[in-house]
C-alpha cells in the first residue's frame, strides 16, 4: 500500500513538473519612456495603450527554429511613430513594421469631410509572418514620441 502511495505520489510530481515546464511566457527584456501607458502582456497577446512612448519597449518568448508565426496586429497612432520590430535572440533583425500617424490623419481628414458630426476611428489592423531563426523570438514596440494604442496577438 505505501508503495503505491509513494508511486502515485512521484507519478504527480513528474506530471506537474513536465506541464510546468511547458508553460509558456512572455519575458520583459527592455522598458522605454513611457507616459499614462497601460499594458496587458502575456504569451500570446500584448495589448497598450499609451499617451508617450519613446524608446525601446522589448518581449521575448521562446521559439521553435524555423517554425512560422502569424503575428496579427491593430493599432491606431495618432501622434509620432511607432516601429515594430521581429529579432531572433542575437537582435537581428528577421522583419520590421513602422506604424505612423499619417494613417489616422488621412482617415480623420477624410472623415471629416464625408461627416456632419464627431468622428471616431477605431483600430486599423493587418497581420505578418516571420520564420524564427533560431530558439527566441524577441518583439521590440519602438516609439518616437508616439501616442495611441498598439494590439499584438499570436
Amino acid at each position: 500500500m505505501k508503495k503505491r502511495i509513494v508511486l502515485l505520489y512521484c507519478i504527480a510530481i513528474i506530471f506537474v513538473v513536465l506541464t510546468g515546464c511547458n508553460k509558456k511566457t512572455l519575458q520583459i527584456e527592455s522598458l522605454t519612456n513611457h507616459k499614462e501607458t497601460i499594458e496587458e502582456s502575456e504569451y500570446g497577446k500584448i495589448s497598450m495603450e499609451f499617451s508617450l512612448l519613446d524608446g525601446e519597449d522589448i518581449r521575448s518568448f521562446t521559439a521553435k527554429k524555423g517554425e512560422k508565426y502569424t503575428f496579427d496586429y491593430e493599432y491606431l497612432i495618432m501622434e509620432g511613430t511607432v516601429t515594430l520590430q521581429f529579432r531572433d535572440s542575437k537582435d537581428n533583425i528577421i522583419s520590421q513594421i513602422i506604424l505612423s500617424d499619417e494613417e489616422y490623419k488621412t482617415e480623420m481628414k477624410r472623415s471629416e469631410k464625408e461627416s456632419d458630426g464627431e468622428v471616431n476611428l477605431h483600430l486599423f489592423g493587418s497581420n505578418i509572418s516571420i520564420i524564427s531563426n533560431d530558439d527566441k523570438i524577441k518583439i521590440a514596440i519602438i516609439g518616437k514620441d508616439a501616442k495611441g494604442k498598439l494590439e499584438l496577438s499570436w
